[in-house]
């Protein structure tokens, strides 16, 4: 089942060592290496574009997004093939969603209809990182 993800806040994943953590910053407060962001497991997406609730789950049959650098949508499969994602970890891997829209699938891309536009005013930074609880 999806998990509902808090905005701003933290949601530990069940049964794992990993958290998600939401929080909406202004864009002019934004560190400039959102650009070419380095790390896979954080994501800077435009606020105003998402349509709350925001929840965590697993792929579904059908899914697709229109992964960022791609200008048509992709089976959620074929793009998971594609880039190469473990056979292993293509049920498992978390997929944030919103509005029933895949907004990123974590650690691989974002949709390129919330990535941040340059009409963007304030930001919403989600990131996938490890814990000690």
């Amino acid at each position: 089942g999806a998990l509902s993800v808090p905005v701003p806040g933290t949601l530990p994943l069940p049964d794992t060592a990993w958290q998600l953590t939401t929080r909406v910053v202004e864009r002019d407060a934004l560190a400039e290496r959102w650009r070419n962001n380095p790390d896979p497991y954080t994501a800077y997406l435009d606020f105003a574009a998402i349509q709350a609730p925001l929840a965590l789950r697993a792929r579904q049959e059908g899914d697709w997004f229109q992964p960022l650098g791609l200008q048509r949508r992709q089976l959620l499969s074929d793009f998971m093939i594609n880039v190469k994602v473990p056979r292993r970890e293509r049920d498992t891997l978390p997929l944030l969603v919103a509005g029933g829209d895949i907004v990123w699938v974590v650690g691989w891309r974002i949709d390129s209809r919330y990535a941040i536009t340059p009409q963007t005013r304030r930001v919403l930074v989600v990131q996938m990182e490890k814990y000690i609880p």
